[in-house]
């Protein structure tokens, strides 16, 4: 999985999707050998909707799908997560409050408050038999990206 190897340091290799609406864009991308797609709420029209269905041929081919949301809430991160994303980009994360609420909600107890939704495409469709063990391991293969783009941000990096 390409998160495992972003864990060993290995590069990984996708592309920012925007305008794309048919499910196959995650299998061509996989086909071309690219890791992951990035599904772009920020400035793409895409809604939960969309990244539903987009997600689940993309991550049957093996192919990671991340999410840039359009702002930091609680639920644009839990809603992409419960689509079946493995990663959640935030645009303009500036301070360590924002970074902390973030982590928080893309991770579940005893990490994050990330809600539990029992099933759905984030959980392959089936109830976790051992709830603990599926919250531990769906916080290992999630990824948290804080998005620095701006000075205040630039100022506060090594805290974020």
């Amino acid at each position: 999985m390409p998160i495992d190897k972003l864990r060993e340091g290995r590069a990984i290799s996708g592309t920012m999707v925007r305008l794309a609406k048919t499910p196959v864009v995650g299998l061509m991308a996989r086909a071309a050998g690219m890791d992951f797609i990035m599904l772009d709420l920020e400035h793409g029209a895409y809604s939960f909707e969309t990244v539903w269905d987009l997600a689940g041929p993309s991550r049957a081919a093996g192919l990671d799908v991340f999410v840039r949301v359009p702002e930091l809430s609680r639920g644009n991160v839990s809603r992409a997560l419960d689509c079946g994303c493995a990663g959640v980009m935030v645009p303009m994360t500036e301070t360590v409050e924002q970074a902390r609420a973030f982590a928080a909600w893309a991770k579940y107890p005893p990490i994050g408050g990330r809600g539990l939704s029992s099933n759905g495409p984030h959980t392959g469709c089936r109830r976790w038999s051992d709830v603990a063990a599926g919250m531990a391991e769906a916080n290992r293969m999630t990824l948290a990206i804080a998005q620095i783009e701006t000075a205040l941000a630039i100022q506060n990096i090594d805290a974020i």
